[in-house]
């Protein structure tokens, strides 16, 4: 008799199995219990997380064996056997994890875009940027999907968008969902067959590119390639917002505003303007402070400086000499190297044959009364600035004259408020024009206070006056057309009539 023991017993590790369970240590594979997990129980999925999960399977298969077996009992028996088995299963499971979802192209979980070529498909895609919004051409309800670049540095990013034979618009975001920072867009037309464009950044961060349809018919296939260049500043190479990099300087002082010199680039990548020029003396233009440049006065003249003719010489561009410039004695104009000018080269009338003083006449103080005092007795009490006009002190009779030719008179400003009134009369039988001039003993350049000239009419009321000329404290004033009689005054004082100076010289030129 042949005793067969039969047990469902687990298998030990190495033991022979035909099935997983028959290993709760391992798995079973090639006919033997090994250790850790079937790998080929693994299933397919997108996701990253941890989790739980059951799965059921079901399996069919043949085969035959070959075994050997010894017992107990009464007889004995051999036998030998071949077999061949395979297996199909099926499983599914559930569970339960976290995880990153899946990109799928929205503003939201954006593709990820990497150098070079990038494939993509809009077809069934959803539209991302509403209509409102569009930042080109585009329809802006066309099906659009979004590529996030993360610059890791300031950059060129050079993006190429190429669509399967359909017209497409291609759109960069500093945000995808924020239409006012756009960065720029590309729409196919004419011969065009892909969308380009070049961005600058200036710092590290995400850029959304946005390959979208011209109208929402427009969607297909493409491929978007990415090309990205670092800006470093000290390799030499002017890229992104650099305007240099070392010794590589695409500009010049003239583009940027100065006349010349050398420009040079700072260790930020920046101009560096310290070596341009805002003038330079020698070219023929006068340029920042420069006051004349070679025989460019900028306009002025020997007129300029009370001479009648003659040229004005240029030292290094700074100043302005007037040896050059020419006057004539006697012509009745008194020019800055004259002392006077009567319009005569008389002798004996104050002013000699070569414009220098000889004896002028002297003018009297508070003439017809035997006191030296002001001409009017009147000294300024105002306050400074208000000038010698704030009141009407004048007196018609304090004054020197009349005079009816050309004279020199030499006076002086006594005291604060002194006025040197001088009477001109026109003895002819027609009108006639006066000029007078006050002057330093040494000519217009000499003047020993800051006179001004107030003329008068026979009332005594103003009908002119006169400060600074020549641009000097000198004054000068022309009276015209006085008709044939008539009586005006011409008064000196200082400019606030609260000063004194003295001696000057009054030229009264008729």
């Amino acid at each position: 008799m042949v005793l067969l023991w039969l047990c469902a017993c687990p298998a030990p590790l190495g033991a022979p199995c035909n099935r997983d369970v028959d290993c709760p240590e391992g798995h079973c594979e090639q006919g033997r219990c090994v250790a850790g997990p079937d790998p080929h129980d693994a299933g397919e999925g997108e996701g990253e997380g941890e989790g739980e999960g059951e799965g059921e399977g079901e399996g069919e298969g043949e085969g035959e064996g070959e075994g050997e077996g010894e017992g107990e009992g009464e007889g004995e028996g051999e036998g030998e056997g071949e077999g061949e088995g395979e297996g199909e299963g099926e499983g599914e499971g559930e569970g339960e994890g976290e995880g990153e979802p899946a990109p799928d192209g929205t503003c939201a979980l954006p593709f990820s875009l990497a150098a070079g070529a990038n494939a993509g498909d809009t077809t069934g895609a959803a539209s991302v940027i509403p209509g409102s919004e569009t930042s080109c051409a585009g329809d802006g309800n066309a099906s659009e999907q979004v590529w996030r670049f993360d610059a890791p540095t300031p950059g060129i990013l050079g993006l190429t968008l190429t669509p399967d034979a359909w017209a497409s618009v291609l759109h960069a975001r500093a945000a995808c969902a924020t239409a006012s920072s756009a960065l720029g867009c590309d729409l196919i037309t004419g011969m065009q067959t892909s969308n380009q464009l070049t961005l600058t950044l200036a710092s590290a961060g995400p850029v959304d590119v946005i390959v979208d349809g011209e109208d929402p018919a427009e969607a297909g296939s493409y491929t978007l390639a990415a090309a990205f260049t670092q800006v470093v500043c000290g390799d030499g190479a002017v890229t992104g917002s650099e305007d240099c990099d070392g010794s590589t300087v695409p500009g010049d002082c003239a583009a940027e505003g100065f006349v010349g010199g050398t420009l040079d680039c700072d260790v930020d990548c920046s101009y560096d303007t310290s070596g341009c020029l805002t003038q330079i003396c020698g070219n023929g233009a006068v340029e920042g402070t420069e006051v004349c440049d070679g025989t460019n006065f900028d306009g002025t003249t020997c007129a300029n400086y009370v001479f009648e003719g003659g040229s004005l010489t240029c030292n290094n561009c700074t100043s302005i000499a007037t040896a050059n410039c020419t006057s004539t004695c006697g012509s009745g104009f008194l020019a800055a190297n004259e002392a006077c000018d009567d319009g005569n080269v008389l002798a004996g009338d104050g002013c000699s044959s070569t414009c220098t003083v000889a004896s002028p006449t002297v003018e009297q103080e508070a003439p017809g009364t035997g006191t030296p005092d002001n001409d009017d007795g009147a000294p300024n009490t105002r306050n400074a600035g208000d000038g010698p006009l704030a009141t009407n002190d004048f007196s018609l009779t304090r004054f020197n004259g009349p005079f009816s030719s050309t004279v020199l008179i030499q006076g002086s400003i006594d005291v604060a408020g002194d006025e040197d009134a001088f009477q001109i009369t026109n003895s002819t039988a027609g009108p006639i024009n006066v000029r007078a001039q006050t002057q330093g003993p040494g000519g217009l350049a000499s003047c020993p206070g800051d006179t001004v000239i107030t003329v008068r009419d026979g009332a005594g009321g103003v009908i002119g006056t006169a400060d600074d000329s020549f641009g000097t404290a000198c004054t000068s004033v022309s009276i015209n057309n006085i008709p044939a009689g008539a009586n005006i005054f011409v008064v000196v004082s200082d400019f606030e009539d609260n000063g004194s100076f003295g001696p000057y010289l009054l030229q009264l030129d008729f």
